[in-house]
């Protein structure tokens, strides 16, 4: 989502959407009190429901997402304060408003790092007012990013070209330690025996567009196989791959207690395994179905991949704070890593990555300082663009770890 976004342009759409939302409330008052007209309240309800999209506010009240970072700390910290207080607001207490914003950012801001990946619902997005196809094919040209360390210092910067800041968060300056990112060490030792890299997968039931049911191949596993191949066979690079089930409970799909199970396992892993010293979680992402995130590597069409960080601080009363129960005292280290990851893949692969991702919770990545959560494509990828992702991603591990 590589977009730049003006506070004072942001601040009138959501003007607009509030006055949008106040006009809407009247209306469904108005046509309350109509259907009530010699009716019970139940029928009144009823009959007035079913004339609107009553979908909407499912979807809004149940689901926050991550494109409303555009709403939370990306500018100066007052300002970033009281977005965080509108977004939370918004959220819980007006989730039509959270719906159309939510709608509005997905429309418009996501479709630039997108494209030309827009699947055939291309026709959805032609009568768009502030994008139209032609203005994504001037933003399709490719160039390998190269950073200054004053851009790298730039608070602000950071958050619109390097970093997408989850909703329920909030950005902090001493976050980015910039100088400790770059100069981290992330080589690992290849002189004495033993495996060097742990892949698994806290979600292993995630599939893509065209996976066939019940082939494990076809999932996320499948792609960690393609990618524990090509570092065992291209780099040789001793890997352990974790294929067990964490999201399975008595046969049936439960991601809730997914990072909880896989845990212990790890540690086991880890424990009987000592000469280890990179963590690898991979997952696929999703995203609206209209949509997908693929680009051209080496002639292939290939997903595209996002690193991702969980801080262990959530928001409470208004300020970011560390979660004591679920305590990480590697976020910096976890975060170097990504860091070194995403400027190696701009320079290797220029348009592979997206933004990294921020998040509140810790992922299971306290447990070794080099700790990477990768996502691979979206449920709108096949299971060749997300194979196709690999290879690339293996060299940049390698030229990061070597």
């Amino acid at each position: 989502m590589e977009k730049t976004h003006i506070y004072s342009k942001r601040k009138k759409v959501l003007n607009f959407y509030l006055t949008v939302v106040v006009v809407v409330t009247v209306l469904l008052t108005r046509q309350l009190v109509i259907s009530f007209e010699g009716k019970n309240i139940a029928s009144a309800f009823k009959d007035t429901f079913k004339k609107i999209p009553i979908e909407l506010f499912v979807k809004s009240s149940f689901s926050l997402s991550p494109n409303l970072e555009y709403l939370s700390g990306t500018y100066i910290d007052e300002t970033t304060k009281e977005m965080n207080k509108f977004t939370f607001f918004t959220n819980h207490y007006l989730p039509l408003l959270s719906y159309m914003v939510n709608t509005q950012i997905v429309t418009s801001d996501s479709m630039v790092e997108i494209y030309p990946y827009i699947d055939e619902h291309k026709g959805e997005y032609i009568e768009d007012e502030k994008f139209t196809l032609d203005d994504l094919h001037a933003n399709n040209s490719v160039q390998a990013m190269s950073y200054s360390l004053e851009q790298l210092s730039d608070f602000n910067f950071m958050l619109n070209n390097l970093y997408t800041v989850d909703s329920n968060i909030m950005a902090e300056k001493n976050l980015f330690d910039v100088k400790y990112f770059m100069e981290a060490d992330q080589s690992i030792n290849f002189k004495e025996d033993g495996p060097k890299i742990l892949v698994y997968h806290t979600h292993s039931q995630e599939a893509f567009i065209d996976s066939k049911p019940g082939d494990k191949n076809d999932t996320i596993v499948g792609v960690g196989d393609e990618l524990v191949r090509i570092l065992e066979e291209e780099y040789k690079i001793e890997v352990i791959h974790l294929k067990g089930e964490y999201d399975v409970i008595d046969g049936k799909l439960d991601r809730s207690q997914a990072y909880q199970r896989i845990e212990p396992e790890l540690k086991d892993v880890l424990k009987k395994n000592p000469s280890i010293e990179v963590l690898i979680d991979v997952h696929r992402d999703g995203i609206p179905d209209n949509l997908k995130l693929v680009t051209e590597i080496n002639g292939k069409p290939t997903a595209k991949i996002m690193f991702f960080n969980g801080l262990s601080r959530i928001m409470m009363n208004g300020k970011m704070t560390s979660l004591a129960s679920m305590p990480n005292t590697y976020v910096k280290d976890n975060m170097a890593l990504s860091f070194q990851m995403h400027l190696q893949a701009n320079a290797l692969y220029p348009g592979l990555t997206r933004k990294i991702y921020l998040k509140g919770y810790r992922y299971n990545l306290h447990l070794m300082p080099k700790s990477l959560l990768v996502e691979v494509g979206a449920q709108t990828n096949t299971v060749e663009e997300a194979k196709n992702a690999m290879e690339p991603l293996a060299e940049i591990l390698y030229h990061v770890i070597q």
